[in-house]
């Protein structure tokens, strides 16, 4: 039986043109493998610093917020006695007020459904590293926690990785290993149900699959793939640029500072947080102790009276 012949053209055929995609396409997945890889570690360093964060300070944080709220709500007390109620009147009419401003903010949360919705959607954008619209104009949010995806979309996308990327679907050594650090992405993007990582992953093997053997292509064939590479770099140069505008980027910052220093940059925020709560503290029990002299001044003024 004659052998069948290849009539593809050879590397030393190809025009000047060709070659140059090929050369351009190699250098650019190079460079889209470094940039994934960082924007990979730099998300799994940012969420770790929020968690930390959020564990550590957070807590001091809203303490301190209710305190100032208590203080400021004394402090009106303290001046409708000063222009002449009684302690008790003043409470009742502060509480008062606070329960009708809760209420029209309650009201105004209700009627604000959509813009919440939309604020998700920006969070939810931030996550993905910066895509959609408001990612375009640098609107990033604060936090890099996303929003859960369905089970049954984690399942079925896990299954299909799995089925591709196993490594004991494979005999060769080399490609087991490649596949065992593929499936180290899948497992932690499942755990995190990270669904918009796992189908980064399904979208790289596609694009994979297809230059695999990109001698048979044809020059408007890479040109294409060029330019969906482009847009890969692109997409992944905004979520590199959303981290680094998150306020958990410049902790972290902080954080490595502190640690070329040899000191704990949490233990020194907790610390420093701590003696903003004990200087609220001491406030409202002075700002109660003069009330209470008030409310003594306001019975006796009236015995005597």
């Amino acid at each position: 039986m004659p052998r069948r012949i290849d009539k593809r053209k050879t590397s030393l055929e190809e025009s000047p043109i060709v070659q140059e995609l090929r050369l351009s396409i190699r250098k650019r997945e190079r460079e889209l493998e470094r940039g994934i890889a960082q924007a990979d570690a730099l998300k799994q360093e940012l969420v770790c610093v929020e968690r930390e964060y959020g564990e550590r300070i957070a807590p001091l944080v809203y303490l301190a917020h209710n305190l100032d709220e208590r203080i400021f709500s004394l402090k009106k007390v303290r001046d409708m006695v000063m222009k002449g109620k009684t302690v008790a009147e003043a409470k009742r009419i502060v509480k008062e007020r606070e329960r009708e401003r809760d209420e029209r903010e309650r009201e105004r949360m209700r009627s604000g459904g959509r813009e919440d919705n939309a604020q998700r959607e920006n969070e939810d954008n931030f996550f993905r590293g910066g895509e959609g619209k408001n990612a375009e104009k640098g609107d990033t949010s604060h936090s890099i926690s996303k929003k859960t995806a369905p089970s049954t979309e984690l399942k079925k996308l896990w299954r299909k990785l799995a089925y591709r990327f196993h490594p004991d679907l494979t005999q060769d050594d080399l490609d087991k290993t490649k596949r065992e650090a593929v499936m180290k992405q899948v497992n932690d993007a499942y755990q995190r149900a990270d669904i918009f990582a796992m189908r980064e992953i399904l979208t790289q093997d596609a694009k994979s699959e297809m230059l695999a053997d990109s001698s048979c292509m044809s020059e408007r064939d890479l040109r294409e793939a060029l330019l969906d590479i482009e847009e890969s770099l692109r997409r992944i140069t905004q979520k590199l640029i959303a981290f680094r505008k998150s306020p958990w980027f410049a902790l972290s910052k902080d954080m490595q500072k502190a640690k070329r220093e040899k000191y704990d940059y949490f233990a020194y925020l907790t610390m420093s947080q701590e003696g903003e709560v004990r200087a609220r503290e001491k406030l409202i029990a002075r700002i109660e102790r003069e009330l209470l002299r008030l409310a003594q001044s306001t019975r006796l003024t009236r015995k005597i009276a």
